[in-house]
């Protein structure tokens, strides 16, 4: 590296500097990455631009530890488990489904399909079918590759 100049953060030119003090810049942080320097020629670039002239890896900052695991108070250790870590929630109570009021078009819907004879039934069934079956066919004929 030959004579060198560089720019501060206030944009000031300041060198001519020389091969082993621009690595000592870079060494002590003067000159980083992004700090424009200028060569011989005039050309401007940033230093991580400049061959041969590499940077200290920035320091990571430590990593905070991660805070004690408390145990859940909404779990239960499972009976005849040794691990505590592993627990299951509390079964809630159930109502009886007889104590569940439904609503008059659920009772009235339901009370409908009990009325229906088994005749019924298998005609409401054969009607479905060949619906599925002029959608096949039509399907078929339009749609098919």
């Amino acid at each position: 590296m030959a004579n060198w100049h560089y720019y501060d953060e206030n944009g000031t030119r300041i060198g001519p500097i020389r091969g082993r003090q621009i690595i000592e810049l870079v060494t002590e942080g003067i000159i980083t990455p992004e700090t424009f320097v200028e060569d011989e020629n005039g050309s401007l670039a940033p230093a991580k631009t400049v061959q041969n002239l590499t940077f200290p890896k920035p320091e990571t900052p430590p990593s905070k530890p991660m805070p004690p695991v408390e145990p859940n108070p909404f779990t239960v250790p499972l009976p005849g488990v040794e691990n505590p870590l592993i627990t299951a929630m509390p079964t809630p109570s159930t109502v009886p489904v007889s104590m569940v009021k439904r609503p008059k078009s659920q009772r009235d819907f339901a009370s409908a399909v009990k009325k229906i004879s088994p005749a019924q039934w298998v005609a409401a069934v054969g009607i479905v079918t060949l619906f599925a079956v002029a959608v096949t066919i039509v399907w078929k004929i339009f749609f098919a590759p």
